[in-house]
């Protein structure tokens, strides 16, 4: 029953993992943080997560800034995605999910279908590197969130119990061993 409420959410309801790009503001003046280069980086980097295999949706503040479009009526549309801090006025309860203004921190959200553990990871690894292709800065990008967290702690719980499992059955072995004698005796008792 999860498999099939998971396959139902990730097709009806936009993906079952959510993970977040956190965008910090590059070097230098708070105002470049929303540069209309940047915010054109960002725009880019967005398009380009949406198309990556296991990534069912991502959005950004570029994507909550024309959301807001005829409110800016008359403004090309060249020019609407330098316009965040405006946006932060005009709509502050639409734009926080997206930027915090007292830090210039950006957030692309993305919901990633049912990926398993090594795919999640091998996925933010491709996020990250498209983040410092599209942006130029290497590793300021932080994936964060839920998903990202959650495979984390499967790894590490798989990870865990295998180096126990290795480690339980030498013991035993060597146990067995003693007990025994023999070698053959050892490995033919430790099967069952």
């Amino acid at each position: 029953p999860s498999v099939l409420t998971n396959r139902l959410l990730e097709e009806r309801m936009g993906g079952v993992i959510p993970l977040d790009l956190l965008v910090p503001r590059p070097l230098g003046p708070a105002a470049l943080a929303y540069s209309p280069e940047r915010m054109g980086a960002v725009d880019r980097l967005t398009q380009r997560l949406r198309g990556m295999p296991g990534v069912l949706n991502a959005t950004s503040a570029t994507d909550a800034i024309r959301t807001l479009s005829p409110a800016l009526r008359g403004v090309p549309d060249a020019e609407i995605l330098g316009l965040i801090p405006t946006g932060l006025l005009l709509a502050p309860d639409v734009m926080r999910e997206w930027v915090d203004d007292s830090r210039h921190l950006q957030r692309i959200r993305l919901r990633i279908g049912n990926l398993n553990t090594r795919e999640t990871l091998a996925l933010v690894d491709r996020v990250a590197t498209a983040y410092e292709e599209e942006l130029g800065e290497s590793a300021t990008g932080r994936v964060t969130g839920q998903g990202v967290l959650g495979q984390l702690v499967n790894h590490r719980i798989v990870d865990h119990f295998s180096h126990g499992f290795v480690v339980g059955t030498g013991l035993v072995l060597l146990i067995l061993l003693l007990a025994f004698r023999t070698f053959k005796l050892a490995i033919a008792s430790l099967l069952p």
